[in-house]
């Protein structure tokens, strides 16, 4: 962002020599404009003690005193200030004040500075004054320009470094690794365990755009930008900086007993997260599935966060639709395909329907409708005799009747083995 200039008074037009004699003389009061400056900041900004330190008065003295300088013609003051007032912007920043106050108190010390400056003028050099308001207005302008964007370049970068934290800790957390930095664990609120959220992102639109390696950047980029804005979104929706780890596919959520609530049951987290869910779905542009467990402690975050991975793993498998799950939504299908000697077996129940992907869809719909043949045929726009030939002649072909208890649990299993094989 360029610096701008106030019309008719560029920094670089030279000034008179009754301008230039002018803040010559004013350099060894620069002091007593310092002073004065502090004691307007102290009037008008009371809430901020940190303007009271030496460094920031320091800092203020080689500001005017660069100011009389260039006045003066001297080479380099240009530089000097800008890179004096975009150091002072970072710290400020970084400090955590307010851009608002920081751009007030060049305006505070420039009105000051010009006050001390009539002050100084002998009769003869009255005429130099308005020519040094232009001078001094145009430097305010510059400043103000370089503040802001330094300012705001220091913005990014902590929050770029504070996202890389919370990401490190969410990665460590979930890999059963000890936190690198131990006390993350009290600054983002983990401390007494998180509600652990599995996410899942569907395809978004500029997915599709894969055709040549150009649209491929194209929409990596834009799949960067929408997790972007899914991590500022998880922050606005809880009010605080929340631990998230996100890829193109999905990815994991820490929420702190803090955020949402104070407790940590199953359901309270569902309930906030019915209404997440709608919220990042309409910032990703694709369908979003969430899984929650909950980690009492930092050290059950692993083992909570697979639980969700699987339990999210099996939500897509099964084709549920978009949502909130957790464990009880899938309690079964978690239980029945738990790995053992028998699941090999029990996947392979349904094979003799390969080929006949018809029979495969009438059993789901079976299974979902509860067993009721007239809601099974008003779904697949059949006959509800053509319901009970297809059945029948599932049980012709694998053995498995889905008219018996036994049968119908049979069905459930393979039917679930066999999505997530």
């Amino acid at each position: 962002m360029p610096p701008r200039s106030t019309a008719g008074a560029e920094p670089s037009s030279p000034a008179s020599e009754s301008t230039r004699e002018l803040a010559r003389r004013c350099e060894p009061l620069v002091d007593g404009f310092v002073q004065r400056v502090a004691a307007e900041w102290a009037v008008q900004l009371p809430d901020h003690p940190t303007l009271r330190g030496v460094d920031v008065t320091d800092a203020a003295r080689l500001a005017v005193l660069t100011f009389l300088q260039r006045v003066q013609g001297a080479e380099g003051a240009v530089q000097t200030a800008r890179a004096l007032f975009r150091r002072r912007a970072a710290h400020r920043a970084e400090e955590g004040m307010p851009l608002p106050i920081l751009l007030r108190t060049y305006t505070i010390a420039a009105r000051v500075v010009f006050e001390e400056l009539c002050r100084a003028a002998r009769p003869e050099e009255t005429a130099a004054l308005p020519q040094l308001a232009r001078l001094l207005l145009a430097t305010q302008d510059e400043a103000i320009d370089e503040v802001t964007q330094a300012y705001q370049e220091e913005l990014e970068l902590l929050g770029s470094a504070r996202r890389d934290r919370r990401r490190e800790l969410v990665r460590d957390l979930v890999a059963g690794v000890a936190p690198q930095d131990p006390a993350a664990l009290e600054e983002f609120g983990l401390a007494k365990g998180a509600t652990v959220l599995a996410l899942g992102l569907g395809r978004a639109e500029e997915r599709a755009s894969t055709a040549t390696p150009k649209r491929a950047d194209a929409a990596q980029a834009a799949i960067h930008r929408r997790l972007h804005r899914l991590h500022e979104a998880i922050d606005t929706y809880f009010g605080a900086p929340i631990p998230v780890l996100l890829e193109g596919t999905g990815g994991h959520v820490l929420v702190p007993r803090s955020a949402g609530g104070d407790s940590l049951a199953p359901a309270a987290a569902r309930s906030v997260s019915d209404e997440l869910v709608r919220a990042l779905a309409g910032v990703w542009g694709g369908e979003i599935r969430i899984a929650v467990t909950v980690a009492e402690q930092p050290e059950q975050i692993e083992s909570a966060a697979r639980t969700a991975g699987e339990i999210l793993r099996l939500v897509c498998a099964l084709g549920r639709r978009p949502g909130v799950y957790a464990l009880d939504d899938v309690l079964l299908e978690y239980h029945l395909t738990r790995p053992g000697e028998s699941s090999d077996r029990l996947s392979t129940l349904l094979d003799p329907l390969a080929e006949r992907p018809d029979l495969l869809r009438t059993v789901r719909v079976f299974l979902e409708e509860e067993y009721d043949r007239r809601r099974t045929a008003s779904r697949l726009g059949l006959h509800p005799n053509t319901v009970d030939n297809r059945l029948a002649r599932v049980t012709e072909l694998t053995g498995l009747d889905p008219a018996t208890p036994r049968g119908v649990a049979l069905l459930l299993t393979a039917l679930a083995l066999r999505d997530l094989r």
